[in-house]
């Protein structure tokens, strides 16, 4: 059952350990907002990120009131969402490169899954709101990429190739996220139209020719 599915459900104490009034209130506003995050990713899927506040109220049977008592706006809505899709896409790209021989084959990992997951529904809503919300809120939505920069940095560590260099710096790493976001931004939503949109191949050798011009 997803949260979504639960509802916000009533506060459960710890064994022996009864819940004071007050940490039953602050449990249950927990509880609820996690709930209208998880109907509004669930509505994202279904329609990206078009759905109004009442879309979302309306699929979780809450008031207007109850929206405001945990968001400002749907934009503060919608960084949830963000990062919630952000933490599941993560996770799938680190299960991929924890199974390569080496850094290289991670690196490539790493880029083949992430376009992947660009195509899925959950994908498409981060590229369409990446930009705007990192306008809105550049912290928040730094932090919740933060991830992905990471595994870059952790795996590329242990680079040591003979076309594509040594270690990757933390710079190295940054850089190496944009190339890859920036690419595969072309392919989701070309600004000139292409009869075939760039492949997971083509993001690689963009990736490859960067990791390469390090040490020219």
């Amino acid at each position: 059952m997803t949260q979504a599915q639960a509802g916000p459900g009533s506060a459960v104490a710890p064994a022996g350990r009864p819940l004071s009034p007050y940490a039953k209130v602050r449990v249950r506003d927990v509880e609820r907002r996690a709930f209208l995050v998880g109907v509004a990713r669930e509505l994202s899927l279904r329609t990206g990120t078009a759905f109004t506040v009442q879309d979302v109220l309306d699929d979780a049977g809450l008031s207007l009131k109850s929206f405001y008592r945990h968001f400002g706006s749907k934009d503060e809505l919608l960084l949830a969402v963000f990062r919630e899709h952000v933490v599941s896409g993560a996770a799938d790209v680190e299960r991929s490169v924890q199974r390569a021989a080496d850094a290289s084959t991670a690196l490539d990992r790493f880029v083949r899954t992430y376009v992947r997951l660009a195509d899925h529904p959950a994908g498409r809503v981060v590229f369409e709101e990446h930009e705007r919300l990192a306008q809105v809120a550049p912290e928040v939505v730094a932090d919740a990429i933060r991830p992905f920069v990471d595994l870059i940095a952790r795996v590329g560590a242990d680079l040591d190739d003979p076309v594509l260099g040594g270690p990757l710096t933390q710079r190295d790493a940054v850089v190496l996220y944009n190339v890859v976001v920036s690419c595969v931004r072309a392919r989701v939503f070309a600004l000139v139209p292409v009869d075939a949109p760039l492949d997971a191949d083509e993001i690689w050798a963009v990736v490859r020719g960067y990791l390469s011009s390090r040490h020219r």
